[in-house]
């Protein structure tokens, strides 16, 4: 159908109306909905609306002659615009639609969207609505979105993680979650690298304790945790815009000033050797940070900064080889169809930097109906909801006995997120760190999708970089968890191949307590590393094969081939 420019309110609105009036009348009357019927409607009372409006104005009107009234809608604040998204559903068929608008504080129009969804159940129409509402929020540049659905069930889903039985695949929940507060820059090195992986001290489920970490990396180094940049976890800034304005240069700059001031101030670490240690997203801070102190040292008669290496796990580290090696690794393990594999590749110019809807749609297919409820970043261990959902249930089922899979149920928490989040916000813990004394008016949160929203720089690709650091002769380890799905080891397999680095010792497998520990190759000025059973937190997932590898790293030895 096509529409007049100047009548896409009055369209837009009938559309969404015609959409609640059918699912309201299958839901109360049983009355189906006929599609070539309502779209034969919609013209027809577009038509005649803005007919009616254009007469009354030639009357010397307003535009129909009464004040408008906002029904059961509260206005926004002025810094925020309202996603509303709705549902439908036509039972007889399983087909479903969605669709839903974009209004500021004044309720004028700014987008909005309607979408056939495929099969689904109705809380699965309403998820994939909000869905597509918030990813037009803030392709529309709108970071601070208010969103509202009349369906508790998605409430609950989304908010509190208390998944239900109502039909609905997990993914779709979780790429939400995601465009609300997780993935890329702005995570917490404090939520994620001390309390769940290196750090001395684990959280109890409660997050009323503390338990030692039996293989913390602060027992062969000194450890500093940097939540960076401003805006992640308990770091700030006095100058609110500033979480506008970051991206990976500001980073680097930012973390650079704050360690020559932090070695001013403990001035028995100047000059000792100094390393850089990171994952995910630090794929790019951590080598742009090496690059920062690099090139500040060379400027320096005597730098302060004794910089030997850097070592990064499942790194983020070119978008072409990251997003390829990605998209091999779902089908490679059997986590989508052929058919939706070739679709993607197909669909998706890798190449560039704006997704097409036709890519968009082909991962979108295989999140929603491929996936399955798999935590995306360790895909052989349950998830949040399917750990709490055994509780009452023996620890391991006979069939995964003797499986690896069972080994790491003893060993990996996939709730240890909700319990940072609770423990930090404890007056007394931020007390006891001496953290958020200026009284932040926000949650400590494990990441700030504010910065995400607003990141101004990303390097496309850090292979430059890699060639830099190399040729400056550091020490340089790569290494990736094989049950990652999200930065997977096909990614950085692919983007260091293109390093065209010479082989020194070729890939063999190293071994940790008897066991294969996962595989490695050194090339002359980098050694890579995969780490078996571990996900996308290797240290989480794998402590000990994790604290074996650092180890390694460390000393500059080999990791052991029995």
């Amino acid at each position: 159908m096509i529409v007049r420019v100047e009548g896409w309110e009055t369209t837009f609105g009938v559309t969404v109306w015609k959409i609640w009036n059918g699912r309201n009348d299958y839901i109360f009357s049983g009355r189906e909905v006929v599609v070539p019927h309502k779209l034969r409607e919609i013209c027809h009372y577009t038509k005649n609306i803005d007919l009616l409006v254009s007469v009354e104005k030639r009357l010397g009107g307003s535009g129909m002659g009464r004040q408008v009234q906002w029904i059961a809608w509260s206005v926004p604040l002025p810094s925020e615009v309202k996603i509303n998204t709705d549902g439908l559903l036509i039972r007889s068929s399983g087909m479903a639609s969605a669709g839903g608008l974009v209004r500021d504080k004044e309720g004028h129009w700014l987008g909005g969207f309607v979408m056939n969804i495929g099969y689904a159940t109705i809380t699965g129409a309403e998820l994939w609505g909000l869905f597509q509402g918030l990813g037009l929020a803030w392709k529309l540049g709108y970071n601070k979105v208010v969103a509202e659905v009349d369906n508790q069930s998605v409430v609950s889903l989304v908010m509190t993680n208390s998944y239900e039985s109502c039909g609905v695949n997990d993914a779709i929940v979780w790429a939400i979650q995601e465009l609300l507060r997780r993935s890329g820059p702005g995570c917490s090195s404090i939520g994620y690298g001390a309390s769940e992986e290196i750090g001395p001290f684990r959280i109890n489920k409660t997050a009323s304790s503390l338990y030692l970490n039996k293989y913390s990396w602060n027992k062969v180094a000194n450890i500093l945790f940097l939540e960076s940049p401003a805006g992640v976890g308990f770091s700030y800034t006095n100058t609110s815009s500033n979480l506008k304005d970051s991206g990976d240069k500001r980073t680097a700059q930012d973390a650079l000033i704050f360690l020559i001031r932090w070695m001013d101030r403990f001035p028995q670490y100047k000059y000792r050797g100094f390393y850089i240690s990171g994952e995910s997203y630090a794929g790019h801070y951590v080598p742009q940070l090496a690059r920062a102190i690099h090139d500040y040292n060379e400027k320096s008669s005597k730098p302060i900064i004794n910089l030997k290496g850097f070592i990064v796990g499942n790194a983020v580290t070119d978008n072409y080889y990251d997003n390829i090696g990605t998209v091999t690794y779902w089908w490679s393990h059997a986590m989508i169809s052929d058919k939706t594999y070739k679709s993607i590749l197909k669909s998706c110019d890798f190449k560039s930097q704006n997704t097409s809807e036709k890519c968009d749609n082909a991962v979108s297919y295989a999140m929603n109906h491929e996936f399955g409820d798999i935590d995306q970043y360790s895909i052989y261990t349950p998830t949040c909801k399917a750990a709490a959902n055994s509780q009452k249930k023996p620890k391991y089922s006979l069939r995964l006995k003797n499986s690896l899979i069972s080994q790491r149920f003893s060993g990996y928490d996939p709730c240890t997120e909700n319990y940072a989040e609770k423990y930090y916000n404890r007056m007394d813990v931020q007390k006891a760190l001496h953290a958020n004394s200026t009284g932040i008016p926000y949650k400590w949160t494990a990441c700030n999708e504010v910065l995400l929203r607003n990141w101004k720089d990303s390097e496309i690709s850090m292979l430059p970089t890699y060639r830099k650091l190399i040729a400056a002769g550091l020490r340089i380890w790569m290494f990736s968890g094989d049950t990652d799905s999200v930065v997977p080891v096909t990614a950085t397999r692919f983007a260091l191949s293109h390093l065209n680095l010479k082989i020194k010792t070729p890939w063999y497998p190293w071994y940790s307590h008897g066991q294969v520990g996962g595989r490695t190759e050194i090339y002359e000025g980098l050694t890579f590393a995969t780490v078996r059973g571990a996900g996308h937190e290797v240290p989480l997932f794998e402590p000990r094969r994790g604290f074996e590898l650092f180890q390694a790293f460390l000393s500059g030895k080999s990791l052991p081939k029995s």
